[in-house]
């Protein structure tokens, strides 16, 4: 499921930065949202900065996400956050900042990606965690997801640490 560090043309040792960008590709190509077609593109957001560029501008300028061409947006406002298809939520994100976000893009077909411990309890589909050695895995919430109206390829799901019903 995950793809080499040399699928983005990288030849020097790998960063948690491009593993996370190799994890969110993986993410959304065995997910499946409702309504996407092939003449639109396809929005990320990343509250509180994009820490996974250049390698996301690698994603969505070669290899596009679903066959579409991706779009990293910055700064929209609240009311528009549900028009992403993704949305990470770094762990420096405030408490109250986190719970208001969520609350906007609840029942929205938006993939919510946390790297916070326990997130997925709290509203969000997939929680990333670095662990010993810089081994990633991640845990998903197939409820919120489905609450999403975003569908999981079990592909995916068999490689999540955890997967909450």
């Amino acid at each position: 499921m995950i793809y080499s560090l040399n699928s983005f043309g990288q030849t020097e040792e790998s960063t948690e930065y491009q593993l996370r960008a190799t994890f969110f590709y993986n993410f959304v190509n065995f997910a499946a949202w409702p309504k996407i077609n092939k003449h639109d593109t396809f929005n990320m957001y990343f509250l509180n900065g994009n820490p996974f560029d250049p390698y996301f501008d690698y994603i969505t300028q070669v290899r596009k996400i679903k066959d579409l061409q991706g779009s990293t947006l910055s700064k929209p406002d609240s009311n528009s956050l549900s028009k992403h298809h993704l949305l990470y939520i770094s762990h420096t994100t405030t408490n109250n900042k986190f719970k208001r976000t969520l609350t906007n893009v609840s029942n929205k077909p938006v993939l919510t990606i946390v790297d916070n411990a326990g997130a997925c309890q709290k509203g969000t589909v997939i929680n990333m965690e670095v662990v010993d050695a810089g081994r990633i895995t991640f845990e998903a919430n197939s409820a919120f997801a489905r609450t999403a109206k975003l569908v999981f390829s079990s592909q995916l799901l068999r490689f999540a640490k955890e997967v909450y019903q």
